[in-house]
């Protein structure tokens, strides 16, 4: 398991997102800092009526509907650590953001099925393709409700199975994390939310049909993701494309213009953005 922590060394850890797709970040986050970001939790943003989406499970667009996330987005550790993942080279935030309450999901990528690099036919196998999503859990997952990934498989794309587009046969492998970890992954890398059973295809077919009931967790499962990605090509299709798709998900509640606060610490860090 790819295990690191500020003190490495920072060829390691470029090495292992090239050739991986994933490291899990030990020890990033203070006390002071999740105790914030688990506040945001119980703001009125989150608890509002949101139609239909998801069952108001998960919320797109978190850090300009929710200000606070700006600290979280910007925090020094996770700077530090984006500057070694990018070998100081220019990187770009790119708006992507969303909070997860009791949220589950089945294998996939995240790159739209290849929707969010639109145009870009070799972003499966370039190594100039570097957008990388940040995900902290706010629980103890050591052993259940964190992240599990098929390592490898950002290289790899989809496959086929009876003519349709499935995801890659990669081994799985479950990341243990604690409050104060992290962990980077690469938005192309097959991964899904929770090790429990019946995340499956066809069971959500058939939850889909009605004849089993959606799954419900025995346990809080509170998260925050946000994607940095390498100043190029592609990291720009996939802010775009995400924008549109968060600003999709929330209709008119939310806007494409950057938050001034996070704007002005994203560019003391020296971290550009798109909108």
């Amino acid at each position: 398991m790819n295990k690191v922590n500020l003190d490495s060394d920072p060829r390691k850890i470029r090495e292992l997102l090239q050739r991986d797709g994933y490291i899990l970040v030990k020890n990033i986050l203070d006390k002071a800092t999740l105790e914030r970001l688990i506040s945001a939790f119980d703001l009125p943003q989150t608890k509002q009526d949101s139609g239909d989406f998801l069952k108001r499970k998960s919320i797109p667009n978190a850090v300009h509907l929710i200000p606070l996330l700006s600290d979280i987005v910007c925090e020094p550790n996770i700077v530090k650590l984006m500057n070694m993942v990018f070998d100081n080279q220019s990187y770009c935030f790119t708006s992507h953001s969303d909070i997860h309450m009791n949220n589950v999901t089945g294998w996939h990528k995240d790159d739209g099925r290849g929707l969010y690099f639109e145009g870009l036919d070799d972003y499966s196998k370039s190594d100039f393709c570097q957008v990388y999503k940040i995900g902290i859990y706010l629980q103890d997952a050591s052993h259940s409700g964190g992240l599990t990934i098929k390592p490898g498989s950002h290289k790899t794309g989809y496959s086929k199975l009876f003519g349709l587009n499935v995801n890659s046969s990669h081994s799985e492998l479950y990341l243990p994390s604690m409050l104060g970890d992290i962990v980077i992954f690469d938005v192309r890398i097959t991964h899904k939310g929770d090790s429990l059973d019946k995340t499956n295809l066809l069971w959500r077919l058939l939850r889909k049909l009605g004849i089993v009931k959606e799954k419900k967790l025995d346990y809080e499962r509170l998260s925050f993701f946000f994607t940095y990605g390498l100043q190029n090509k592609y990291t720009k299709i996939f802010a775009q494309k995400n924008m549109e798709r968060q600003l999709r998900q929330l209709g008119s509640s939310s806007s494409k213009i950057m938050p001034a606060e996070l704007n002005k610490k994203l560019k003391e860090a020296g971290i550009c953005s798109y909108f």
